[in-house]
């Protein structure tokens, strides 16, 4: 390939200046001079710096930066200048001893990239919102679970209880029945006596009445028990569907956090990319 000297590079830019845009899809301007004034300048679609052959190189621009710093220089000028975003790339040209004769100026159009850096920092901002509530769920199912479990707990406990007192009931219950048969045995032994034993009849009557009472009463608590065991064992089937339904939130309200904080790290390198474009 052919190595072209610096003032045969500066001619071709000045001749392909003008169709350099017919070319790439973003909007440019192009700006060519030599070490004091341009030598073309193109505008672009949405950019215009309103330079002309023969105007001087401003001073402080990229162009100039370029020149005298003999490398190349980039910078980004805000939409208040000139009505749009854009960053400028100056790259100067050598001639065959390294000295600079001239310089490329290029300006991209940056309000698309702009807009991706806006919209994705307000994803960047709305994934944080969500992950802000998807930690409360994650916090108030662990809660639920925590409650549930508790429940359970309590529910196994009073179970218990109902049991130990259900023990209690069938001593109460065997006790009455002794005591009814011991009432009905002095009965017997008082009508032996006659005369005599008509006052021991007395007791043992009250004692027969006690016994019926004590079992009349010991059947109704039973038949409350009963109640209480079964709304006892419905309450911990109903804690543990609770429990496995706050298990499984709990679970997917993990994995939904771990998406959320994997596509958040993607829109803020989205993010990144963007403010480097």
């Amino acid at each position: 390939m052919r190595n072209y000297t610096g003032k045969e590079k500066l001619s071709i830019m000045v001749q392909v200046a003008d169709f350099l845009n017919d070319f790439l899809d973003d909007d440019i301007t192009i700006g060519v001079t030599d070490c004091e004034k341009y030598l073309k300048s193109v505008p672009g679609r949405t950019i215009n710096l309103k330079k002309k052959a023969g105007d001087p190189i401003p001073e402080g621009s990229g162009l100039k930066q370029a020149i005298e710093a003999k490398k190349q220089i980039s910078t980004v000028v805000p939409a208040e200048v000139y009505g749009v975003p854009f960053k400028t790339t100056s790259t100067p040209i050598f001639d065959e001893q390294g000295k600079v004769i001239g310089c490329v100026g290029i300006a991209v159009n940056l309000e698309k990239q702009e807009k991706l850096r806006t919209i994705s920092e307000d994803l960047a901002s709305a994934f944080q919102e969500i992950l802000a509530s998807v930690d409360s769920m994650s916090s108030e199912a662990q809660q639920l679970t925590e409650l549930a479990q508790q429940m359970s707990s309590f529910g196994v406990k009073s179970e218990n209880s109902l049991k130990d007192i259900g023990k209690v009931i069938s001593y109460v219950k065997k006790v009455s029945g002794q005591t009814n048969l011991l009432g009905l045995n002095a009965a017997i032994e008082a009508a032996r006596a006659g005369e005599a034993g008509r006052g021991f009849s007395v007791v043992a009557e009250e004692i027969r009445k006690l016994s019926d009472d004590t079992a009349s009463s010991v059947e109704s608590v039973s038949e409350i028990i009963n109640d209480i065991t079964d709304a006892v064992g419905k309450m911990l089937e109903f804690v543990k569907k609770v429990s496995e339904a706050s298990e499984e939130q709990a679970s997917a309200v993990e994995e939904i956090t771990a998406t959320m904080q994997e596509l958040s790290s993607r829109v803020q390198d989205l993010a990144n990319m963007a403010g480097k474009i």
